[in-house]
Formats: C-alpha cells, structure tokens, sequence
C-alpha cells in the first residue's frame, strides 16, 4: 500500500473525527485516480485525454444523478421571445459552414501571415463533423421533445418518434434527427472553430469561448438537445480541434511545411517549422 496512507493519521490526529475519515477517504480517491491523472496528463496525449475523460465524467454524472432532465427547460425557449429569442436563435449558427467561410475569408484578407493555418481549421471542422456525424446514429439517443433522458437504443435498437404527424418506430438510421440528440453537431462545430480562434488568436479568447457557450446554452434552451449532449459535443470537438490546430495537421496535410521538430510537439499556431533541408545559418566565428 502506499506510504502516503499509513502516515495520513500523523497528520491529521488532532482532527474531528468525521474530518479525519473524510481526509483519509479524498486521499484513498487521489491514490486511485493518480494513475488515471499520470496517464491523461501525459505530453502526447493530453490534448485529447483530457476534454474526453473531463467531458466523459461530466456526461456520466448528468445521467446518472438524472440532471439532464433537471436542467433541460419545460418549454423551448422558456421566458423568452422576441428580439432576443430571435438573436439568441440566429446565433446557433455560429460554427457551421457560413460562419466558417466568413471568417477564413476576414482573415485571408486582413492577416497575410496566418493564412496558412486556415488549412488547419478547415481539416479540424471537417474531423469534427465527420466524427460527430457518425456518432449519432451509433448512439440513438431521443430528443428532448421525446421527454425520455434515458432513450438510448444504439445502432441496432428501435424507438417510437414521430414524424410527419405520424407515429412510427424506427432505428437510429431511419429516424434521423428524432434519434440524433447525442452528441450536439452544432455545439461541436462552434467550439471547434472557438479553439482555432482562440489559439491563433489569444486576445480572441474570451470571445471565442463565449460564443461557443452561447451556441450550447441555445442548443438546450431551444429544446434542441439535452445538458449532456453539449457536453459530449464540446469534448469531442476539444479532443480533435486541439491537437489539429497546435499539430498543424492541415499544413502538414497539404505538405505547407513539415513538423516542428523541437522536442514537446508543435509551437504555437501559425509558426512556421524549418523545412528538411532548408539552409540555416552558419556560425560565425569569433
């Protein structure tokens, strides 16, 4: 056993007691979770480990303490309308493919060294709605409207939806959208173009994270999705805009240069890597 817990009791002996067993239960969990912690946190994994494992256990928690239908709204859009429900609407667009040429196209025309990154941004959108895409269907999970948090019926399961005024019962694969609640495309998209802004862009960071947040507070204001199918879109995307965005997969992809090859990875978005081969100064003698 590690030592850590035979000299806790040194410590904590002068402790009410329930303060002591509640001491010695947080460092029996750290001992547990510390090999999960060394795993997620290594360099090469990082980037990905940690939004998948973070978002995994915040989705987990959400449905098993029942959360999601607590935080869901009884109504689509409750208590607004108007001006705002109309903007609020409009802006859960933000992260599909209008928004995302609009964009490319202000920084290609405005910040001539950083428009190779764009290639970084379309290939991690595209990962992204791809992966997204092909989540759904193998989840199945029934919208809000449904009002079922816990309608799950995977690639091969059936559910009662209703389309075209119509009760029917369908798989995943026939029903569409009535059965593609997790993750959320929209919020997923949003934060994957947030984390490209926010990394080529650091003043841009506190914008790009609200607008992403708006797009997933909208998703489960507008009875769109439920609570934790926000959150599996933003981890996914996370897991995937991250490491494309600071790997420059998309320049490396279309071979606009090569990997960096300081040790630790890649630098900072937009930084060119040396090219193999390329000629480097020489040193002056002294």
């Amino acid at each position: 056993m590690d030592p850590r817990w035979h000299t806790l009791p040194d410590y904590n002996r002068g402790l009410w007691l329930p303060l002591r067993w509640l001491s010695r239960a947080w460092v029996g969990l750290c001992l547990i979770l510390e090999p999960l912690t060394i795993w997620v946190n290594a360099p090469k994994r990082r980037d990905w480990a940690r939004p998948v494992v973070v978002g995994g256990l915040i989705a987990f928690l959400l449905l098993w303490l029942g959360l999601d239908r607590v935080l869901a709204p009884s109504e689509d859009w409750a208590g607004l309308g108007g001006d705002i429900k109309r903007e609020w609407n409009a802006w859960q667009q933000y992260g599909a493919l209008t928004s995302v040429v609009v964009i490319a196209i202000v920084i290609w025309l405005l910040d001539r060294a950083k428009r190779t990154t764009l290639a970084d941004l379309g290939l991690a959108w595209l990962l992204v709605g791809g992966a997204a895409s092909l989540l759904k269907p193998l989840i199945g999970r029934a919208r809000p409207k449904y009002a079922d948090p816990e309608a799950f019926v995977g690639p091969f399961g059936a559910f009662p939806v209703t389309r075209h005024g119509e009760g029917q019962v369908m798989s995943s694969w026939e029903a569409g959208y009535e059965l593609a609640s997790m993750p959320s495309s929209h919020t997923a998209a949003a934060v994957a173009l947030s984390v490209y802004l926010a990394m080529t862009y650091p003043r841009l960071r506190l914008l790009a994270i609200f607008l992403a947040g708006m797009v997933a507070l909208g998703r489960v204001w507008s009875g769109a999705h439920w609570p934790a199918d926000v959150v599996v879109g933003a981890s996914l995307a996370m897991a995937i805009a991250v490491p494309a965005v600071r790997g420059r997969w998309g320049r490396r992809l279309l071979r606009m240069e090569q990997p960096a090859a300081a040790e630790g990875g890649a630098g900072k978005p937009g930084e060119l890597a040396v090219r193999e081969g390329a000629a480097r100064p020489e040193p002056v003698a002294g």
